[in-house]
């Protein structure tokens, strides 16, 4: 029986220096501030949680990726018709990319894809999840990007990464310079947010209910104005 979108499932995602506990809290508090009706899902992965433990968490990011890969392929299988969504914050959008990746290499195509893939502060190189972006959208009905100039963490990542002689920065630090036409890109500089703005997407009011019209209503940004503006061929989050 097809059920109506709001009465759906999500599978959140978190990022760098995240607690199993606060994963679980942060996937309670999401399900609470947008009145999300159906199962919450954590997929929690062995971050080091502590900053000083940022490289470390990339390699686990990597290691994870295939174990939420086959999680994402049998949830997929065993929820049939049910909707589906997927939110990543920073560091788990990279692992969320590489995951839906491998789902597109290796799942087989009677199996139903998700709907909404949401990736919040994405911590991933812009060339990166340009080269994934194919794949992401094959296994997704829309991919919708926030990103803030803002964002200190992010930024202090494209600090360190000019030490590797990585050239290309976060996606989720650069908004206005993000170049992936088949995504939906959304400027959520103007978001309220405490200490190092990293965590907007679920500390500002206006950018929760945007989530919400998202994954409850499946809302295009167009139809999504009172939540977003319209400037040139992206969106920002209204003042």
């Amino acid at each position: 029986i097809d059920e109506a979108p709001e009465i759906g499932t999500f599978v959140f995602v978190h990022g760098f220096n995240v607690p199993f506990d606060d994963a679980i809290l942060r996937t309670a508090q999401l399900a609470w501030d947008m009145k999300f009706k159906g199962p919450a899902i954590t997929y929690s992965w062995p971050s080091a949680a502590v900053t000083r433990g940022y490289v470390s968490d990339i390699d686990m990011a990597d290691w994870t990726a295939p174990h939420l890969s086959s999680f994402l392929q049998d949830l997929r299988a065993h929820t049939g018709k049910r909707t589906v969504h997927l939110v990543a914050h920073s560091m788990g959008s990279r692992i969320l990319s590489v995951a839906l990746d491998r789902l597109s290499l290796t799942q087989p195509k009677t199996i139903d894809h998700f709907q909404e893939v949401v990736l919040a502060a994405p911590d991933i190189n812009t060339k990166v999840l340009s080269q994934l972006s194919v794949a992401l959208r094959s296994e997704a009905d829309r991919v919708t990007i926030y990103a803030s100039g803002r964002d200190r963490a992010l930024q202090f990542s494209d600090f360190l990464r000019t030490f590797w002689r990585e050239r290309s920065p976060r996606v989720g630090s650069k908004a206005t310079e993000i170049n992936l036409p088949q995504f939906d890109i959304i400027d959520a500089t103007r978001a309220r947010f405490s200490l190092i703005g990293h965590s907007y997407f679920a500390e500002d009011t206006l950018l929760l209910n945007d989530i919400s019209l998202l994954l409850k209503q499946r809302l295009k940004p167009d139809d999504r104005s009172i939540t977003l503006d319209k400037v040139g061929n992206m969106w920002v989050l209204k003042p």
